[in-house]
């Protein structure tokens, strides 16, 4: 999908726009390029939802991914957008539109579910279920 992608950034008038990662990028610039971006694009063949998606969300971004794995379960059309590899229409306008309600509900999504006071919310709640057993 890379040449349709390529074609729909040059389309859209998007070039000076849109950062394209294509190799191996440090963590910290990773971070800093998500705290100057509005969406973060990320399109697999197979996948399970992954940790640079969450905190891309964590920083407001809005994820535009494809429809594999994972990304599923946490992904719905409230705070993202699925991608399909037949469509070469991204409807970024229509996107655009929504972005300060999508970034609010990522930063909530990810507050709820991956923060570590959820996360250590949810192992004791498992160890409690398990010292009752």
């Amino acid at each position: 999908m890379k040449e349709a992608l390529a074609d729909n950034i040059d389309r859209f008038g998007l070039s000076n726009k849109v950062i394209w990662i294509r190799d191996k990028v440090n963590h910290e610039d990773i971070l800093h390029l998500f705290n100057c971006t509005d969406y973060y694009l990320m399109l697999h063949r197979n996948s399970i939802f992954d940790f640079a998606t969450i905190e891309a969300m964590a920083h407001s971004n809005i994820p535009l991914l494809s429809y594999v794995g994972g990304n599923k379960e946490v992904i719905k059309n409230e705070n993202g957008f699925y991608l399909e590899e037949e469509s070469n229409d991204i409807r970024i306008v229509e996107i655009d539109k929504k972005k300060n309600i999508l970034s609010d509900k990522n930063k909530q999504l990810v507050k709820e579910n991956f923060s570590e006071y959820a996360s250590l919310k949810r192992y004791s709640e498992l160890i409690s279920l398990i010292s009752e057993i």
